[in-house]
């Protein structure tokens, strides 16, 4: 897994402009987070932990959505999902070998 300069400019949420609280997480960091979650078909919890150690890992200093705000935007976010169960999950780039298969 890696981070794009691109992507690492957009993890950070832009000011609202509109009377409210100021969001603390973009999008992208929370539809990557869900992503995960998705992927590997894990709690919200085991998640924010998985995305905080890869960015550690990285040594990327980028804020990790929190648990809570991960199962409420959720909601609101349309996630991709793995389609067949029972098929292998591939990473987008089957070369590095970051897949999954099901027993």
């Amino acid at each position: 897994m890696w981070f794009t300069d691109e992507a690492i400019e957009a993890w950070r949420t832009a000011p609202r402009t509109t009377p409210g609280g100021q969001p603390w997480y973009s999008p992208l960091a929370i539809l990557t987070a869900l992503t995960l979650r998705a992927v590997f078909r894990l709690a919200y919890r085991q998640a924010e932990g998985l995305l905080g150690s890869v960015i550690g890992l990285l040594g990327l200093a980028l804020p990790v959505p929190d648990h809570t705000t991960l199962s409420r935007r959720a909601a609101t976010l349309d996630v991709p999902r793995p389609g067949n169960v029972d098929a292998p999950v591939l990473g987008a780039n089957p070369c590095s070998c970051w897949w999954t298969a099901r027993a």
